[in-house]
């Protein structure tokens, strides 16, 4: 959702009653706002009770008396006495729906990377910054739409605390900037000194982060850092123009060297001079 669409679709289901499986998912999932939840979309409303979100990991309910789980590997295999190897798919993301007693179907999904976002990841890492990758996702997930070369960390499988504990432990946090778009994300939002939620972020990734985006557009961010490093060199310079000006023309005009309504002139000069330079921002 932060690095891709976020619009998961089913690409295969291995049980032969599909329609099914998809029921029970999106009972699952029903009242999640999860990308992954509105891949099961089913006209058939079974109801699901005491459903647990687990962060990161997947959902469990039950359903007509039987305990059901929905979500990743890390979530299945210690929990099903049934777990054996089961395959990951390597270029999407892979979903186990199971029993305690049983894996009832392998499921898979894929996203698509955003159209602007290698070239988002390119521009900061050109520009001089550190571009790590902290996801909940798989690794074998995260290949699946991204390149493990264009980041200088490449961590998968992360919980909440996971993230924002690898993210508390950098030296430079305070010149970091968080971005994320999930309930996953809210820990690191929070803590980080700089956070940016996208616009269709969760609500509470949206009260815990810093700035928001209007759009989805992540490229936004890279302009935004431009903007705000063009910013600072323009509150510089009218500075080191508005000290300079008043450190010189103040005392010539107090030792007489000049008539005050010379310095006088020439100070409303400097201010218009600090305006027009401010407006270059607005280009």
């Amino acid at each position: 959702g932060t690095l891709t669409y976020g619009k998961f679709d089913i690409v295969s289901i291995s049980n032969i009653d599909s329609e099914r499986i998809v029921d029970i998912c999106s009972a699952l999932e029903q009242g999640s706002i999860h990308p992954i939840a509105k891949a099961f979309q089913s006209t058939n409303h079974i109801k699901a009770n005491k459903l647990v979100n687990h962060t990161g990991l997947g959902v469990e309910g039950e359903i007509d008396g039987a305990q059901y789980r929905l979500g990743n590997q890390k979530f299945i295999q210690h929990w099903c006495q049934d777990w054996h190897d089961q395959s990951i798919e390597p270029n999407a993301l892979t979903l186990f729906l199971a029993t305690e007693s049983a894996i009832i179907s392998r499921i898979v999904l894929q996203d698509r990377l955003r159209s602007e976002t290698q070239s988002t990841i390119q521009n900061l890492r050109n520009a001089g910054f550190t571009v790590s990758l902290l996801t909940g996702d798989t690794k074998a997930s995260a290949l699946s739409v991204l390149c493990e070369e264009d980041f200088d960390a490449f961590i998968t499988d992360q919980t909440p605390e996971d993230k924002w504990q690898w993210l508390s432990k950098k030296a430079d946090l305070k010149r970091t900037i968080m971005v994320g778009d999930g309930l996953n994300d809210v820990p690191s939002l929070a803590g980080a000194s700089t956070s940016i939620a996208m616009g269709q972020s969760s609500d509470l990734a949206k009260t815990h982060a810093d700035a928001l985006l209007l759009s989805n557009d992540i490229s936004t961010i890279y302009q935004a850092i431009l903007l705000a490093k063009k910013c600072q060199r323009i509150i510089k310079q009218n500075l080191f123009w508005a000290a300079s000006y008043n450190g010189i023309m103040l005392p010539a005009a107090l030792l007489g060297l000049i008539p005050p309504w010379s310095a006088a002139i020439g100070m409303a000069a400097s201010s218009l001079l600090v305006v027009l330079n401010a407006t270059r921002l607005s280009k």
